[in-house]
């Protein structure tokens, strides 16, 4: 069973059971007995509101349910076929996002005016792992672990030095300290290594002058 309460969307078009909650027999309220009954509720769709239909899928176009998609400040959830059922009755420009678990959030922007709208978010599931590692003589600036569909492109890390080391290179023997991996299609570890930093000094020496140990 469900609960229904102010915070939650608005019922869509449908018919619904209405059942008393925590009511076990009749009982008595200012002098009258009360006696409550279950029934039907029968939601019409608006008149006036404009119907707004978003249809959540996967890379492959099937539907995902039980997705968490969000229209201006409301929640709701996808049902079977992927759909969320939307009714605005004010015009303008809305944000609406899609997001469930284990899959890359998408989103897009509708104007509303008289027309219904059908807009459809694809969400691509989370395929590939990415961990940047380093030794102890340095950390990862940026996301360590990162998630990513199949083909996606990591966000942006820098493997920083700590102060007398100097950044190597990574394990994949490339020399750059910011990666931005793209096109990822594969699971992989890079592992950021440092030595110690060695300076060079140089002495100049004028006509006439000579070096002084100690």
């Amino acid at each position: 069973s469900s609960f229904w309460n102010e915070d939650m969307p608005a019922l869509t078009p449908g018919e619904y059971d209405v059942v008393p909650l925590n009511y076990t027999a009749p009982y008595d309220f200012g002098g009258y007995k009360i006696t409550r009954t279950s029934n039907k509720l029968k939601v019409l769709p608006p008149m006036n509101a404009i119907a707004v239909t978003v249809t959540v899928k996967d890379q492959a176009n099937a539907p995902l349910a039980d997705a968490t998609v969000v229209c201006g400040n409301v929640t709701y959830k996808s049902d079977a076929q992927g759909v969320v059922k939307i009714y605005m009755n004010e015009k303008g420009s809305y944000n609406v996002a899609a997001s469930k678990d284990n899959y890359l959030s998408a989103q897009t922007t509708i104007k509303v005016d008289n027309k219904p709208i059908s807009v459809d978010l694809q969400l691509k599931k989370l395929e590939v792992t990415l961990t940047y590692t380093t030794d102890e003589n340095g950390i990862i600036q940026g996301e360590k672990v990162q998630k990513l569909p199949k083909g996606g492109n990591a966000e942006t890390v820098v493997a920083i030095p700590k102060v007398g080391y100097r950044f190597v290179k990574w394990s994949d023997e490339s020399t750059e300290a910011v990666r931005n991996d793209r096109n990822v299609t594969e699971s992989k570890t890079y592992n950021a290594t440092f030595a110690t930093a060695t300076y060079t000094l140089s002495y100049l020496l004028e006509d006439g002058g000579e070096f002084e140990a100690g």
